[in-house]
């Protein structure tokens, strides 16, 4: 079963994203996914294009999902190496280069190992196409980057009458998804709230607990408290959604706090990492 083959690299995956695991066994983790999938993806097989013949959808989903690890838990250089060759293929004219399936891999990698010039290439190339897979794939790559100058780019800079409002929010949503570029993020919604709010009108209630729900600090929750929560109630949307974060972040820190180290301990003796 597909879902059950990568159960515990999900669990593992909120313990890295929430910042739960301290960064001192990043490379430990990354050497716990590579030994654990590398294997699984030698034997399901590979191929950018999505060209593997096998038509198991089980085994397909698996396959992506496995990619996926490898490319951003791993940290894989072959699995990345491919992404790159295929979506830069893509990105020169051949559609065919990368699956759907792989595409927004591809491009995230791609930003990863360029500037903010090529985020800023990327951005235009998907405005300015009526391909909307790949207008959504190239525009989260970009907001999922990690890199301070992209993020402050989007923040601040980036004004195009040909922005979605939707996209604008998912801007936010990348940004705050990377532990990264989290800060900014949160740092932005709170010195511009008022205006966030005016764009997301009745939706505000969910897209807002959203935003905050990878925060794993106590200090966090308690800005949240002081700052956010008389806004929330100003606007008179959302605050149960937004209790349920402010509650679910405080649990997290508790976590964070009484079992981080434990945790880190423990990879770095069963997967040393790879000098």
């Amino acid at each position: 079963d597909s879902n059950a083959a990568v159960d515990n690299a999900g669990r593992w995956g909120y313990l890295v994203g929430h910042d739960v695991l301290p960064d001192s066994a990043t490379a430990n983790y990354r050497a716990m996914i590579g030994a654990i999938y590398g294997p699984m993806l030698a034997k399901l097989g590979f191929d950018p294009a999505g060209e593997t013949g096998d038509n198991d959808p089980d085994r397909q989903k698996l396959r992506r999902s496995v990619v996926g690890l490898m490319a951003g838990g791993a940290k894989d250089a072959a699995v990345r190496g491919k992404l790159a060759g295929a979506a830069k293929a893509y990105l020169a004219g051949n559609k065919d280069a990368i699956s759907p399936a792989y595409l927004g891999l591809g491009l995230g990698i791609l930003v990863d190992q360029g500037d903010l010039a090529f985020a800023r290439q990327l951005a235009e190339k998907a405005l300015s196409s009526e391909d909307a897979g790949f207008r959504s794939a190239a525009l989260g790559a970009i907001a999922g980057s990690g890199k301070a100058d992209v993020a402050n780019w989007l923040l601040n800079d980036f004004q195009d009458k040909r922005l979605r409002r939707n996209e604008q929010f998912g801007f936010l949503y990348g940004l705050a998804a990377n532990s990264d570029t989290r800060q900014l993020a949160y740092d932005y919604v709170f010195a511009n709230f008022d205006k966030i709010a005016g764009s997301a009108g009745i939706f505000l209630g969910s897209r807002l607990p959203a935003l905050f729900n990878r925060s794993c600090s106590a200090a966090e929750a308690d800005r949240l408290d002081k700052v956010m929560r008389p806004k929330i109630a100003e606007a008179e949307v959302g605050m149960l959604g937004f209790d349920r974060t402010v509650e679910e972040i405080r649990t997290c820190a508790n976590l964070k706090a009484a079992r981080g180290t434990e945790l880190a301990a423990a990879l770095k003796t069963s997967y040393p990492a790879k000098q």
